[in-house]
C-alpha cells in the first residue's frame, strides 16, 4: 500500500512540523532565495530604514535614489559603486523613522519623520539635501489624503491634518486635528490609507477616520480591546491589513470590518516570539513574490534584533482557510521595502545585526552563508493503533545540484530500542543522500534501513545546508504493508 504527502498542501508549521527556510508555491515546497549585499563597507549599526525616492522635478525630470537610516545617520547610495554617504547627522539613534512623499510645487517632497526631532524634507538633488521643514510637531509617522498630510507625534492619541495642498500648514484656520479615542491611557502606533480611509492603529483599539472636508471629519470605533504591538507590528500586504496584536500576540488579517481573522491559530506565533522585543516586529510584503513576511525575535534567543521571519503566501492558503506558514532564519530583517518603479524590480531589507542594506532574491545563501533549510513532518501513523512495516520512500521534486539528507524519525515518542528507554525526540537514522541533477524531476526511490522500518508512525525530514542551491520538493510516496503490533511494546 501507498500513502502520499504533498509537500505543498499537506506540511505546514504546526505541531512538531519544522517548515525552515522554505515556501509554498503551486502546491510545491521551494528553498527561499537568497540575498546580496547592496553596499560594500559596513554602516556604523544596523539599518533601521531604508527607502527608495522615485521623484518627478519641477523642470519634469525623473530621478531615483536609495536612503537608509543608521546609527543616527541618514545615508544617500550609489547603486553603481555600492557605497553610501552621509545626508544627515545627528538624529535620534534608536528612531524607526518613516517617510512619506507629497507633491509640493511640482516638485516630490519626501518627508522624513522619526519622532524625536521636527520633519525634513527632501526634493530630488544628487546631493541628498535634507532641509528643515516648518512643521513644529516631532512626528513619528504620516501618510497623504485629500491632499493634506496626515500625521501624528509618539505617545500621543492626537491625528493632525495639514491644509490641502500645504503639508506644513497644520493652522487652526486650514488644518486641524482629532483625538483618537482616550488621550490618556493608549496612544497611536500607525496609520494606513485604504481607499479614502484613514484606519488608526492604537495600542488598545482600531479606528478609522471617515470624511473628505475638514467639518465632517471624524473618528469612528472599529474595533475595542484590539491594538498593535509595535510601530510596525501592522503593515498594508496586497489588498489587506495584517497586523501582531498586542494582547494576544497571535496574527490577525484586517479588511476594514470589526471581526479580524485570526491567521496563526495552528502557528501560535505567541510561543515563539520574544515577548520582550515584541515592539521590534516588522511586517513586510515582498511584492516579486508575493509573500507577507514577519520579522521577529525567536523566543529564548541569544541574538541581537530580529532573526527569524514568518512567511506565507498571498494567494495560497490551506483548506481550512489558514496561510500556509513557513519560517526563515537568518535572513536578520529590521526593515523591508520593495523598489518597484522606473525599471527597478528589487526587494529589498535593513540587516538588524550589521550595517547593510540587502538585496534579495538573489542566489540561494544569506548573504555570504549557506541557508539551513529544514522540512520536517508530523507523525505519520497510516494504521492508527497498528504496527506498519514501512517498505520504501519515494520522494519527487525538481533537480538542482548536489544532493540533500533524508531522514527518518520512528516511533516519535517510543524509540522501541533494545534498552526501552522513553524521549521525546525518536529514533532518528539517516537514509542517505539522494542527487538532484540527474534530470528535470528526480523521483528517488530510497529502502528503509532494517530495523528501523516497523514501527505505529514514522516523521520524515529533509536537510540541506549547502551553499547556493535551489531546491523544489513536491510528493513524498510512502509503500507499507500493515503488521500485527510489536511483542513487548510499551503499554504504560
Amino acid at each position: 500500500m501507498k500513502f502520499e504527502i504533498n509537500l505543498g498542501d499537506k506540511v505546514e508549521l504546526r505541531n512538531e512540523e519544522i517548515v525552515q527556510n522554505f515556501y509554498f508555491r503551486n502546491q510545491r515546497i521551494h528553498k527561499i532565495p537568497g540575498s546580496v549585499r547592496y553596499n560594500n563597507t559596513a554602516l556604523p549599526t544596523s539599518v533601521r530604514w531604508t527607502e527608495r525616492y522615485y521623484g518627478k522635478r519641477a523642470d519634469g525630470t525623473f530621478v531615483k535614489y536609495a536612503f537608509c537610516y543608521a546609527n543616527g545617520n541618514v545615508y544617500m547610495g550609489n547603486d553603481v559603486a555600492g557605497t553610501f554617504s552621509t545626508v544627515k547627522e545627528g538624529l535620534y539613534i534608536d528612531a524607526m523613522p518613516e517617510s512619506v512623499v507629497v507633491q509640493v510645487a511640482g516638485n516630490s517632497r519626501m518627508y522624513l519623520f522619526d519622532g524625536y526631532n521636527t520633519p525634513f524634507y527632501y526634493e530630488g538633488d544628487s546631493l541628498g539635501t535634507f532641509y528643515p521643514s516648518a512643521i513644529t510637531y516631532k512626528f513619528a509617522q504620516g501618510v497623504v489624503k485629500d491632499t493634506r498630510l496626515w500625521a501624528f507625534e509618539r505617545n500621543s492619541s492626537t491625528l493632525y491634518f495639514s491644509r490641502p495642498l500645504y503639508p506644513e500648514d497644520f493652522s487652526a484656520t486650514y488644518g486641524g486635528s482629532l483625538i483618537v479615542g482616550n488621550e490618556k491611557d493608549s496612544f497611536i502606533y500607525r496609520i494606513l490609507l485604504i481607499g479614502n480611509d484613514i484606519f488608526v492603529f492604537k495600542n488598545d483599539s482600531i479606528w478609522v477616520v471617515r470624511g473628505n472636508t475638514k467639518s465632517t471629519y471624524s473618528c469612528e470605533y472599529v474595533i475595542p480591546n484590539m491594538g498593535v504591538c509595535g510601530q510596525r507590528a501592522v503593515g498594508l500586504i496586497g489588498s489587506s491589513i495584517i497586523f501582531v496584536c498586542e494582547q494576544d500576540k497571535e496574527i490577525y488579517e484586517f479588511t476594514g470590518t470589526p471581526t479580524p481573522r485570526q491567521l496563526s491559530i495552528w502557528l501560535k506565533f505567541a510561543k515563539r516570539l520574544d515577548n520582550y522585543h515584541a515592539s521590534d516586529i516588522v511586517c513586510g510584503w515582498d511584492m516579486k513574490n508575493k509573500l507577507c513576511r514577519i520579522s521577529f525575535n525567536y523566543i529564548d534567543s541569544a541574538d541581537i534584533g530580529n532573526n527569524h521571519e514568518i512567511i506565507f503566501p498571498l494567494d495560497e492558503f490551506n483548506s481550512n482557510g489558514q496561510p500556509k506558514w513557513s519560517m526563515t532564519k537568518g535572513a536578520r530583517i529590521s526593515c523591508y521595502s520593495n523598489w518597484n518603479r522606473q525599471n527597478d524590480n528589487e526587494f529589498v531589507t535593513g540587516r538588524s545585526d550589521l550595517g547593510y542594506l540587502m538585496y534579495h532574491n538573489r542566489g540561494f545563501n544569506w548573504d555570504d552563508a549557506s541557508i539551513e533549510c529544514i522540512l520536517r513532518t508530523d507523525d505519520i501513523s497510516p494504521f492508527p493503533g497498528s504496527n506498519c512495516h514501512f517498505n520504501s520512500l519515494f520522494i519527487r521534486g525538481e533537480r538542482s545540484n548536489g544532493t540533500v539528507t533524508i531522514r527518518t524519525y520512528l516511533n516519535t515518542r517510543h524509540t522501541g530500542s533494545a534498552s526501552q528507554d522513553i524521549t521525546d525526540v525518536g529514533e532518528q537514522q539517516t537514509l542517505g543522500a539522494i542527487s538532484l541533477s540527474t534530470q528535470y524531476n528526480f523521483n528517488n526511490y530510497i529502502p528503509f534501513l532494517t530495523g528501523y522500518d516497523i514501527g505505529e508512525s514514522m516523521a520524515f525530514e529533509v536537510y540541506d545546508n549547502t551553499a547556493q542551491k535551489s531546491i523544489v520538493l513536491e510528493d513524498l510516496i510512502i509503500d507499507y504493508t500493515r503488521r500485527d503490533r510489536v511483542l513487548n511494546d510499551l503499554i504504560g
